[in-house]
């Protein structure tokens, strides 16, 4: 009985370890790609926008033309892998792209949640609950004047702008947590601005191809349009935040304000986003 067992007991050892030395060479695999995939995205979303954050970050003196030269030929894929053995490096890259396809909020608080002090953080968990909890409430009341078949995607884009507005003030808020001595994590974060401030743009311009062109260049009833799209409390509190999230980023910091004056420019920032915003009394 007892050889039996011990028998069997030793069976079971080998079989395990068979099993986990199997195992662990395919872990080892999957951590490698998971890895190699983050730091190619963060490269690639590095590269689009390096350029024009190194000339901002020079401009509004935040390091020097000199202090950039001093590190060398920067890319994307070079920036990254230092970044990637700092401390936090790991959290930053992930932020940087979640700046462009995040849809929860909790996901980006959450690679932020080390940068933030406990009332930042809170801050934006509570925006962030609020968010989750108007749309839920909603529910189908969204605009009025729009047939069925634009209804949801209309509401799409209206909790778009606003969970984005939400990722943005966070990445400026994280680039402003930043020490100057964390030069990788500083362009990173400064990236991720600059790519949370273009999807916010995009996405606001968006909400405005809703209007008809010829009501944009008509300012009367380019109003009536935006008084009946707004009527609706769920648009009208969409809109309003995306605004107040978007201001309060330009001004945590003047290197991240410039950085999403830079690129709203850089969409063309229409007539009639100009008015949408001036309904909200925000100034462009």
């Amino acid at each position: 009985m007892n050889k039996s067992f011990f028998t069997n007991l030793v069976c079971y050892f080998l079989i395990f370890s068979l099993l986990l030395t199997s195992c662990s060479p395919q872990l080892a695999s999957n951590k490698k790609i998971e890895k190699e995939k983050l730091l190619s995205e963060s490269s690639r979303l590095i590269n689009q926008c390096y350029s024009d954050v190194r000339a901002i970050m020079i401009k509004e003196g935040e390091y020097s033309e000199e202090e950039f030269n001093s590190h060398g030929i920067l890319d994307g894929e070079e920036l990254t892998r230092n970044l990637y053995q700092e401390e936090n490096g790991k959290e930053l890259l992930e932020l940087l792209c979640l700046s462009q396809n995040a849809e929860d909020v909790d996901e980006v608080l959450s690679k932020a949640k080390g940068f933030l002090d406990k009332d930042q953080y809170n801050e934006l968990e509570n925006k962030s609950r609020e968010v989750e909890k108007k749309f839920k409430e909603e529910g189908n009341r969204i605009a009025r004047g729009l047939n069925p078949g634009e209804k949801e995607q209309f509401y799409k884009d209206l909790r778009s702008v606003t969970v984005k507005s939400i990722v943005l003030l966070t990445a400026a808020i994280v680039y402003a947590c930043i020490p100057k001595v964390m030069f990788w994590g500083k362009v990173s974060a400064a990236s991720a601005v600059s790519i949370a401030a273009g999807v916010v743009a995009s996405t606001l311009i968006t909400i405005l191809e809703w209007s008809d062109k010829d009501l944009q260049q008509d300012s009367e009833a380019f109003k009536n349009w935006l008084d009946n799209v707004t009527s609706e409390p769920i648009a009208a509190w969409a809109l309003a935040q995306g605004v107040i999230n978007t201001q309060s980023a330009i001004s945590t910091n003047y290197v991240t304000g410039a950085l999403v004056l830079f690129v709203f420019a850089i969409y063309h920032i229409t007539d009639g986003t100009k008015k949408l915003l001036k309904e909200y009394n925000w100034r462009v």
